[in-house]
Order: structure tokens, then C-alpha cells, then sequence
């Protein structure tokens, strides 16, 4: 089973290597699921979509491989092949949960099945070109997010015993990009009010005030730090690292805007 929306796609050239994934989960009859890379084609339509896609790439590429380590690579509603006698076995997507997606690689998990990431095949992707269209999916990543922390989802998962250590740990890591988010407006405000106030400035009064600011701006970009971490294997060391300060502009404005 492999679950597609009408804005995934498959290249000609990755679509011959299905079969090795097949024949690597019949190998392994214990995964589950099996999630892939993927690749923005929407990335050139705007500077929304740039930074959309940005993201999006890290994420489904470099972030997942660190979680696969740990055995807590998730599935997150695209690019996986699942096993549909498995899915059937623990009951389905939940629909009526925000990330039904993630809950159904927690209930396999639970039920002793593993889940996997590859890269040996890249599924393309669109992602929103615009700041209003953006709010869909960044909207329901976040309400997700806490309903699964909020809930009994997480507690179950956390309390079981079939989860070892590493998978719980970083599985709440990979909740928690959101979950820090009012930690970036609480360093604005204090940054603002320390401004304002208590005499910040470099030269004279609170200078190590300007901290609170550099902290909510690094906060701010947690989720895209792992980009830096993809482009320096994209491109190498020193065109990795200008083409992140680069972006960096972008990512800013558009993901800091998003959090209130």
C-alpha cells in the first residue's frame, strides 16, 4: 500500500526501484512501513515555496535518516509503503486525530512492528506557494502535534514496555518542534522589554541583554537547523554554509511569522 495525494508524483527513473522495496520487506516481514525521501517540485515558484521546501527536503531526507537510527522514524501522510494486513491489525488510520499518519506508526510500534526510512528513492512533492496557503499544513502539523502530547496517544506509548528507550526519547524530540515555539515569543518580549526598560544597547547598561534576542532567533529556526546539516552534504562544507545564510532571511521572516 502505498498512500498518495494528488500532490505527490513519481519519477520514471525511481519507480523501477519499487520492486527493491518489496523485496525488502518480504525479506523482513516485521516492518511495517517503510518511508522515503522526497523532493519539492513547487521549491522555484516563489520564496514561500523556497522556504516551504527547504524545510520539507531537510526534513524528509536528513531528519528522518537521524530518527531511523534511533528506530523512531514515524510516517507523516506521504511516501511510504505500508503493509495493508499490518495496518488492518492495528486498527487503521485513526481519521478523527489530527496526525492520524504519525498515531498509525505509534500503534505499530505498539503492536511489535518496526518502521524504516530509505532514500534509494525520491517521491516528489508540492508544497503551498503562498503565506496564507502555508497555514494548512503548518496549522494542522502543530494542532497535531499537541493533541498527540495532550492526549492518552503519547502517554500509552511513553508507559509501554515494547518501546525502548532511544524510540520514546526521540519521538518526543520530534514532537517538540512545535511544543518550544512560545519559548521564541517569550525571548522577543524580554528581549523588547529589556530594550526598552533596563538600557540595552553594546556599549553601555545590559549589554548581555542582546542574548534574549540571538536566543529567540536561534529558537525560532530549531526546525530548519537540520537544514545546514543537508545542504553541507548537498554541496559540501563552505557552499553548504553560504547557501544557509543565505535562506536564512527567508526562513526567518516566514517561519517567525508563522508562530503567533
Amino acid at each position: 500500500w502505498l498512500p498518495f495525494d494528488s500532490n505527490a508524483s513519481v519519477r520514471f527513473e525511481e519507480a523501477v526501484r519499487i520492486p527493491a522495496v518489496l523485496a525488502e520487506m518480504k525479506e523482513n516481514p516485521m516492518v511495517g512501513l517503510t518511508l522515503f525521501g522526497e523532493y519539492i517540485n513547487t521549491k522555484d515558484y516563489s520564496w514561500v515555496a523556497e522556504a516551504l521546501a527547504f524545510g520539507e527536503e531537510a526534513w524528509t531526507q536528513v531528519m528522518q535518516r537521524i530518527l531511523d537510527m534511533f528506530g523512531a522514524c514515524g510516517f507523516y501522510g506521504h511516501s511510504a509503503f505500508i503493509r495493508t494486513d499490518v495496518t488492518k491489525a492495528v486498527g487503521g488510520l485513526s481519521h478523527f486525530y489530527g496526525s492520524e499518519d504519525l498515531l498509525l506508526a505509534i500503534r505499530l510500534w505498539l503492536a511489535g512492528y518496526d518502521t524504516a526510512h530509505r532514500e534509494y528513492i525520491l517521491f516528489g512533492k508540492g508544497r503551498e506557494r503562498g503565506y496564507l496557503a502555508s497555514h494548512v499544513p503548518l496549522g494542522r502539523w502543530s494542532e497535531g502535534s499537541a493533541e498527540l502530547i495532550l492526549g492518552r496517544q503519547i502517554d500509552r506509548a511513553l508507559r509501554s514496555n515494547l518501546l525502548h528507550m532511544p524510540r520514546k526519547m526521540m519521538l518526543i524530540y520530534a514532537l517538540s518542534f512545535f511544543t518550544k515555539k512560545p519559548i521564541v515569543v517569550f525571548f522577543n518580549y524580554l528581549y523588547l522589554f529589556a530594550f526598552i526598560f533596563v538600557g540595552l544597547s553594546p556599549f553601555v547598561g545590559y549589554m548581555y541583554g542582546l542574548l534574549f534576542g540571538v536566543a529567540g532567533i536561534l529558537i525560532s529556526q530549531a526546525i530548519n537547523s537540520i537544514g545546514l546539516l543537508y545542504l553541507i552534504e548537498k554541496v559540501g562544507m563552505l557552499r553548504g554554509v553560504w547557501q544557509f545564510i543565505q535562506m536564512f532571511p527567508k526562513l526567518y521572516f516566514f517561519f517567525v511569522a508563522e508562530i503567533p
